[in-house]
């Protein structure tokens, strides 16, 4: 399934997996990190351990595991764990250096 910006769709289950893969690009001398933030309603994390990334793969509760491989990522978030005080995931690929994406 692909997801347009902004696109909503009803979930019928309790655990999503998303697979992201980045295709090789010549001369691209990077890897891109994905990073996950569990946000409060005020849009923010409320510690360290809400910024799931390759140094921390995973949540406390277990709600949100990462795992990164060359050029991909596994997403898998448990809805049923999420703590009440989330409300949000956001999902995001940084790189370092003078690399893009696009």
């Amino acid at each position: 399934m692909n997801l347009q910006s902004g696109q909503n769709i009803p979930l019928q289950q309790s655990t999503i997996r998303l697979n992201l893969q980045y295709p090789a690009k010549s001369g691209f001398k990077g890897e891109p990190d994905t990073c996950l933030f569990m946000l409060n309603a005020q849009g923010k994390v409320s510690g360290d351990s809400d910024f799931i990334f390759y140094n921390n793969l995973s949540s406390p509760e277990g709600a949100v595991r990462l795992v990164t491989g060359s050029q991909q990522a596994s997403i898998e978030i448990a809805l049923d764990r999420v703590p009440a005080n989330v409300s949000k995931i956001a999902i995001t690929v940084v790189i370092d250096g003078e690399d893009t994406i696009s």
